[in-house]
């Protein structure tokens, strides 16, 4: 699927009508300097998306978690997927470092078993005397200890992950597959992702981009009258 980050570098018709002639002249000059080097469009549309995520964290956040949730029930994660996503998502600064170290010194059977220990102290004493010996033997990563993914551990340690019916069956995709469809789901509000979702998400975009074409052409008639 195309890439779906939003296109900032065009100038809606109602704004562009509230700008004085310096402000427009200055936006041409940028589309004109866009045109010869188009590349530089991904690195605006890029900053601006940056900047829409970070502008209120605690909200992306929440909706990132809902996301995770979403994926992990629909078996759409790889292990690798779901050990980063914990620690990035539920983790303090110390997992974060926890994560580098995984993800940089150890890998396959080795890395999942040390990132469910990491989990595994977060819980109750009561439950790691419960699960300890379970943990031990687990080949697949738990999620975070956190009553939305408190059913997915439980399948995890019960061995009873091949009853999924996300994944073909599996709770875990193979990490050699691509992630289909999660680039489709808006990250603010946790939508699950779904093949209707992916293809309206699509149809949005393709309608935007033509009716922002027809805007700018609208636009560079009435500068053309302008001047």
């Amino acid at each position: 699927m195309a890439d779906q980050t939003p296109d900032r570098t065009t100038l809606p018709h109602d704004t562009a009508r509230r700008l004085g002639p310096d402000a427009l002249t200055a936006h041409l000059e940028r589309e004109a300097l866009l045109k010869r080097e188009p590349w530089r469009s991904k690195l605006i549309n890029v900053a601006a998306l940056f900047q829409d995520l970070t502008m209120d964290a605690a909200k992306t956040l929440a909706g990132q978690k809902m996301l995770f949730a979403d994926l992990a029930k629909a078996g759409r994660l790889s292990a690798t997927d779901t050990i980063m996503l914990s620690h990035t998502l539920y983790g303090d600064d110390q997992d974060k470092l926890f994560l580098g170290f995984l993800l940089s010194e150890r890998t396959g059977v080795d890395q999942i078993r040390l990132h469910n220990w990491r989990v595994a102290s977060r819980m109750s004493d009561q439950w790691i005397t419960a699960n300890g010996p379970k943990v031990d033997q687990l080949t697949v990563p738990l999620f975070p200890p956190v009553p939305e993914f408190s059913y997915l551990n439980t399948v995890i340690l019960n061995g009873e992950q091949g009853m999924m019916k996300g994944g073909g069956g599996h709770l875990f995709r193979q990490d050699k597959e691509p992630l289909v469809g999660a680039g489709a789901v808006p990250v603010a509000n946790g939508w699950a992702v779904t093949d209707e979702l992916e293809g309206w998400t699509e149809s949005l975009v393709n309608t935007t981009a033509q009716q922002m074409q027809a805007e700018l052409s609208q636009l560079r008639r009435e500068v053309a009258e302008f001047r």
